[in-house]
């Protein structure tokens, strides 16, 4: 857009005032799109960290609980979710995001990477496009405020 400004300048067709009113327009926009890309990759950042921590949170709960007194083993249980019902000495319980949405895609998740085990791969040993994989399965969950799609690393 700069280059057809600045060739129409050349050529006598826009005047020095309308090419710098347009330059001032477009260098405002420029700005604009640069803070919104900054939000975007902010969200990215802050939605893979969220990952990250529930990922190690789910690692961990295990031991933390048999490890735990009685507090420990309640705020285990009120992190991972809520509405907890014991019928024939089973357990259920409907569980928050983002731990419901790994149960449910753990078999697909299961099919892209057989290999993943948390003890074994943390997110900071996995390969770029074995995250992207996870993100292209984990991304088709309905974010709380749809107008945001998540997208593929930077």
């Amino acid at each position: 857009m700069i280059e057809s400004l600045t060739d129409k300048l050349t050529r006598g067709i826009i005047t020095d005032d309308h090419f710098k009113s347009n330059i001032k327009r477009y260098e405002k926009k420029r700005t604009q799109l640069k803070k919104v890309r900054q939000k975007y990759d902010d969200r990215k950042d802050d939605w893979l960290e969220k990952i990250e921590h529930s990922f190690n949170y789910a690692k961990n709960a295990r031991s933390q609980f048999a490890k735990g007194d009685k507090n420990t083993k309640k705020e285990l249980f009120v992190t991972l979710g809520s509405n907890f019902f014991l019928e024939d000495k089973k357990l259920t319980v409907d569980l928050h995001k983002p731990f419901q949405y790994m149960r449910n895609s753990n078999e697909e998740v299961s099919k892209l990477l057989p290999s993943l085990e948390p003890l074994e791969n943390s997110l900071d040993n996995m390969k770029k496009a074995d995250l992207e994989r996870l993100i292209s399965v984990w991304s088709t969950w309905r974010e709380s405020n749809p107008r945001h799609q998540l997208g593929r690393l930077g």
